[in-house]
């Protein structure tokens, strides 16, 4: 579970950021951090996750994840949640409640990853209707687990009702924007339902693969803006 709840920031960083001196960065957000401020508190929590313009330190990290949620800032409140899994248990121990209740905060505020953790966490307690549903809100925002899983319960049908339509929707929705090698893995599936529905049935999902539209949150985006959301955050010029 840890590799799907890993921040955004730190999928958006690479070899070339860690190069970068960012301690202005860092002290600016420490400063406003320090002042109450709840998404303040969430960006230096991943500073300290991941080593930004500091050492990596886990334990500051959940003491700024835990200021940042108690100031009410659903990303904050979601990488607590992560915490709580116990996920880092030299850090936290599992508190599932205490997860649970932090994921589904930021999910209900719209923060797509958080819905595909907290619909994950429904099918885990079997109460499967709630976790569709939050797994649709999570792929409508063209979040790449919820399309995958939305494929995966279609295709079984164990957690929904079987329906080979939406098993090859999503499935393709997945792998559009995937690299060439993840296509060829994925075909084999393909061409098997494909075998299974009519003409006409392909014909209804590749209209839906056209007319598919994602629908990001203004909190989903905010979120993957990563390190240059940090910048602009703190009022500071990007590193060149």
């Amino acid at each position: 579970m840890k590799k799907l709840l890993l921040s955004t920031l730190f999928l958006l960083l690479n070899s070339a950021a860690y190069a970068q001196d960012y301690s202005a960065l860092f002290n600016k957000m420490t400063e406003m951090a320090q002042s109450g401020d709840g998404e303040a508190a969430y960006h230096l929590g991943n500073f300290y996750n991941y080593g930004v313009g500091t050492e990596i330190n886990k334990e500051e990290a959940f003491k700024w994840f835990q200021k940042s949620a108690e100031a009410k800032n659903p990303l904050g409140a979601y990488e607590l949640g992560y915490f709580y899994t116990g996920q880092e248990g030299e850090i936290a121990d599992a508190e599932p409640q205490k997860a649970f209740q932090n994921m589904k905060f930021a999910a209900d505020r719209g923060y797509a990853a958080a819905q595909y953790n907290l619909a994950i966490m429904y099918y885990n307690f079997g109460n499967p209707e709630r976790g569709t549903y939050y797994l649709e809100l999570a792929a409508k925002q063209g979040n790449l687990q919820a399309l995958q899983t939305m494929a995966l319960i279609n295709f079984r049908g164990d957690m929904v009702e079987q329906n080979f339509v939406n098993a090859r929707t999503y499935l393709k929705l997945f792998l559009k924007d995937n690299n060439p090698e993840l296509n060829e893995t994925f075909q084999p599936i393909i061409t098997q339902i494909e075998e299974i529905l009519t003409e006409d049935q392909i014909k209804t999902s590749d209209e839906r693969i056209v007319a598919w539209k994602n629908e990001p949150s203004d909190l989903t985006t905010l979120a993957e803006g990563g390190l240059n959301r940090s910048f602009e955050y703190a009022g500071l010029p990007q590193p060149q």
